[in-house]
């Protein structure tokens, strides 16, 4: 997962998107838990 902090989107919508993404893609199926707030923050290098 990639953020593009230059990118006039806030990060928010950037990381909803790449949830959506992975829904669509089949990454995440009905019953999958996302990360945490601290998990996801850690990996996509954002502030929680």
């Amino acid at each position: 997962m990639d953020i593009n902090f230059s990118n006039q989107m806030p990060i928010y919508v950037q990381i909803m998107n790449l949830i959506k993404l992975d829904i669509v893609t089949k990454k995440l199926r009905g019953g999958d838990k996302l990360l945490s707030v601290r998990e996801m923050s850690e990996n996509l290098k954002v502030n929680p």
